[in-house]
Order: C-alpha cells, then structure tokens, then sequence
C-alpha cells in the first residue's frame, strides 16, 4: 500500500477494501497494482467531487481500467478499456453504478475504414440506442485522446493546430475537435511546469449541444503524462446533469 496526500490527487481515471479514504487527513492509501490516482474538484478547485484509479498495461503505460469513487471511497462507476491499432481509438465499456447509464464501445471489421459501434444508455433511459460510426484512423474516443496528444506532440508543442474527429457517446455522433497550445494559466496549474492545450470544437454549431467552452489539458513537459484536464467532465453528476471538474494527476 501507498500513501497520497495534497491536491495532486486528482486524474481522470480498488474495492473499497483494498483502498482506504480519509476526509479528515486529505489521505488515501493507494493499493499497489495502480498506476496513477487523481481527485476531481470543483472548478474553483475548492470541493472534491471524486477520486479515479487508473489501472494499466504497464508496458504501454496506457489505462485500461479505471474505477471512480467518492471521497468516502464508494464505488459510483467503473470503466474498461481495450486497445489495438489505431490506439486513440480503444474499445469502451463503461458503468455508472449509481442508475442505468452505460456505454459500450466496440470497434467493427470493415476493411480500411474504422467503423464503431456505440451504445449508449443513459441515466433515465429504459433501454439503450445504437448507432454505428465510419471515419478514418483520427477518431479519438474516450482515454485515446491521451495517445493523440503524444503522438502530435512535437507538432502541438511548436504551437500548429491539429484537428481530428471525437466520439461523444451521448449524441450518438463523432464531432471535430482542434487542439492547440495556450498559456499555462488555463489549465489552472497550482505548480510546476506544463504544456498547456486547450481544445475547440472545430466546427461550433456543430457541436454546442456538446460542450461550449474550452476543454484545457495540461502534460509533462519531460514525461509528456498528463498532469491537469480543465473541463466537462466525462461522468454526470447525481441527478444525471453534465459537470465541469478540474482534474490533476499523479503517477506511481
């Protein structure tokens, strides 16, 4: 078991027994087969609105499970993820234990064209809709988007745009997205050094429904791991209403 304690508990990403949470302290005890934890926190970074694990492939350094708690360390939603070439784009399955809501995402043979198939159910839903999805090897979904960021790494840092397509689950639908450099001060940062992005929607009425403001993600300028995402976040809160969250990370 490890210890962790400070605001750099937070990631996007133990049963309840093999995790030990504290209030009082700010302490959790970490079991020893995670690779990063992290706390998500109101906006103003003030309130703790969760805790991730992340447990991975430790070759590829890439999450394939991540299980998200309360600070009392319940358990509220789990996720699995499953990667093959293209990686930004993995397989999904997705759990709020909380009501109905899931996600699964499962990647279709169809030859040169990578084609998804979604289904999405969400919070007060009797049953899910499916929809199956055809782009090119630059859809990124879910977690994938952390391997995005690394493979345009040198072209992000030097300050070029990149565009690619994005899986929103919950519309059934890819969108566009660009992503580029930005001054450290969005991605809220409480210290050390970042290569802060921040990403658009490309093509805005497009995508309002979606997400209005900028998402900011914050990376390691050594490790190239990330260290802060700034914005909507990718689990709902209690009465199934969208939530931003600012998110920061560390990794054992």
């Amino acid at each position: 078991m490890r210890k962790a304690t400070g605001l750099f508990l937070g990631i996007l990403i133990g049963s309840v027994s093999s995790a030990a949470f504290s209030n009082n302290t700010g302490e959790i005890t970490i079991p020893d087969d995670v690779w990063a934890v992290g706390t998500a926190r109101t906006p103003d970074g003030n309130e703790i609105q969760y805790y991730e694990f992340h447990f991975s492939n430790a070759e590829r350094e890439l999450t394939t499970r991540v299980e998200y708690r309360y600070p009392d360390g319940e358990l509220f939603a789990e996720k699995q993820l499953s990667y093959q070439e293209p990686l930004a784009s993995p397989e999904l399955n997705q759990q709020d234990l909380r009501n109905n809501a899931r996600i699964q995402i499962s990647r279709i043979a169809s030859g040169d064209e990578l084609t998804v198939e979604v289904n999405y159910r969400g919070h007060d839903a009797e049953q899910a809709e499916q929809v199956r999805i055809s782009s090119d090897d630059n859809l990124i979904i879910d977690a994938g988007f952390d391997v995005f960021i690394r493979q345009n790494w040198d072209t992000l840092v030097q300050g070029d745009r990149v565009t690619a397509d994005f899986l929103v689950p919950a519309r059934l639908d890819k969108v566009r997205i660009g992503i580029s450099r930005t001054d450290t001060e969005d991605c809220a940062q409480p210290e050390g050094e970042v290569h802060c992005f921040l990403i658009r929607p490309a093509g805005f009425l497009r995508v309002v429904s979606w997400f209005v403001d900028p998402i900011a993600i914050g990376y390691d300028p050594q490790s190239q791991r990330l260290r802060v995402f700034n914005g909507i976040s990718n689990l709902r809160d209690e009465q199934g209403e969208s939530r931003n969250a600012l998110i920061t990370f560390e990794y054992y």
